[in-house]
Formats: structure tokens, C-alpha cells, sequence
């Protein structure tokens, strides 16, 4: 198996349509259709319901899309990992979903990481908590910030990034009920 027939059917999956998919992939259709085809023979299996355009992926598609994300995340961390070992320092990109809340307290999380590695690249993207689980289980993202209270994530570890004690401060006329409402 190609890791290029791979990112084709990944991109075509999240693309749903081969014109765009194989325009993001900076290929002609007929090139990403075949490479498709190629990953069905070798798979044996049907991974695209086809017509006159993209309908729909077979269950087995879905099932090599999940599969896909994951091998391509790891075949990205390899290379990764292997260009950063010569260069003295990781390299790539690091992709923090974060919810808006918490976008001001994100330098606490990469201060020590950009210092560490200045040649990562680090991006950050607003996100609520559910698009930060949909990332992460699809391998868009490597990590998140968010509040788990109210919707707690699945399938991951979770850790405080820092202490957080909240405080009101008010004249000291002020007059304010004691404890939560």
C-alpha cells in the first residue's frame, strides 16, 4: 500500500467530491481515481458507493478512513521525527484545538514548548469541545484545551495545564453574598 493512495482516499473522504479532492491533492481526477482503484484492488474491497460523482463511503471505507487518519498521523510524527533528530530540535507542527475561553491562557501551554523547540511550528484553532473531540478521534488535531465539566471528552487523557483559582475582586464597600449562588 502507497501512503499516497492513502491521502488520496483520506482526502477524497473529508473532500467528498474527486474534482476538489484531487485538486487539494495537486493531482488529476483520473490520477486520484486510479490510485483509489489501486488501493481497492490491493484491499480487495469497495471503499467509495460510486454514481456519476462521490456518494457515499461503503462501511469498509469508513472503517480504512479511521485506519487512514491514524497511519498517516504516524507516518507524519515519523518523518517528523526523523528530519527533527538532524536538525537538533523537533520540527513540524503542533495542532492545538482550544475552546475560546481559554485562547488567552494557551501561552502557558507553548511558551515552554516554542523555547524548547524553535523550529516547531505550533497552530492554534478556536474550537468548541465537541469539534476538539472530533479532531482529536480524526487525527486533526494532536491536543486540546478545554473545559470537561460540562462536556467531558472520550478516549483521551486528560491533565490540568495549570493551577486555576478564581477570584471576584470588587470595591471593598462592596457588598456580596457568601459562597456560590
Amino acid at each position: 500500500m502507497l501512503i499516497r493512495h492513502l491521502k488520496f482516499f483520506v482526502t477524497l473522504a473529508e473532500e467528498q467530491h474527486f474534482g476538489r479532492a484531487a485538486e487539494r491533492c495537486n493531482v488529476t481526477q483520473p490520477t486520484l481515481s486510479h490510485a483509489i482503484r489501486k488501493l481497492e484492488d490491493e484491499l480487495n474491497l469497495g471503499l467509495i458507493v460510486r454514481g456519476h460523482r462521490f456518494l457515499a463511503l461503503t462501511p469498509e471505507g469508513e472503517k480504512v478512513l479511521h485506519w487512514g487518519r491514524q497511519i498517516l498521523a504516524d507516518y507524519d510524527s515519523l518523518h517528523d521525527d526523523l528530519t527533527g533528530r538532524d536538525s537538533g530540535g523537533l520540527t513540524g507542527r503542533l495542532r492545538l484545538g482550544i475552546i475560546p475561553a481559554a485562547m488567552p491562557a494557551a501561552s502557558i501551554l507553548t511558551e515552554a514548548f516554542v523555547a524548547r523547540h524553535p523550529r516547531a511550528e505550533i497552530e492554534l484553532r478556536s474550537m468548541s469541545s465537541r469539534s476538539i473531540q472530533k479532531g482529536l478521534d480524526n487525527f486533526e488535531i494532536d491536543g486540546g484545551m478545554t473545559y470537561l465539566d460540562n462536556e467531558p471528552l472520550q478516549h483521551v487523557r486528560c491533565f490540568p495545564p495549570y493551577p486555576s483559582i478564581m477570584s471576584l475582586p470588587a470595591a471593598a464597600a462592596t457588598s456580596l453574598p457568601d459562597g456560590p449562588a
